[in-house]
């Protein structure tokens, strides 16, 4: 009967979490962890513009000017720590590794 079918799926449901619990465990000890899709790299092969928002790109702005970090921080009313967040969040999701590229990619996106 379907009664004698939603109890076994109830008593079913704890076991597949411990299964999936364990799946999870073996995947970890053998290397092969899932990992988050690379969402920047994504929208750069779909050619969409990349998210980037208000303060990140104030920050480029700025760094695009050539000032430092600290000078940038005391501007922007931020640390120095946040304004280096904001870079690396950037070089991110425009996938470069330095100020010059993310300039270079940002003006070739239309961003600055």
């Amino acid at each position: 009967s379907s009664a004698n079918y939603a109890s076994a799926l109830v008593a079913e449901a704890p076991a597949t979490k411990q299964l999936e619990h364990f799946q999870h465990l073996l995947a970890g000890a053998l290397g092969t962890r899932r990992t988050r899709p690379n969402r920047s790299l994504a929208w750069q092969q779909l050619g969409l513009a990349v998210d980037v928002g208000l303060l990140p790109r104030e920050v480029l702005r700025l760094i695009q000017t050539g000032l430092p970090a600290k000078i940038i921080a005391s501007q922007l009313m931020i640390s120095i720590f946040t304004v280096n967040q904001h870079l690396r969040s950037i070089y991110r999701k425009l996938n470069v590794r330095n100020k010059m590229e993310a300039v270079q990619s940002a003006l070739s996106r239309g961003m600055l």
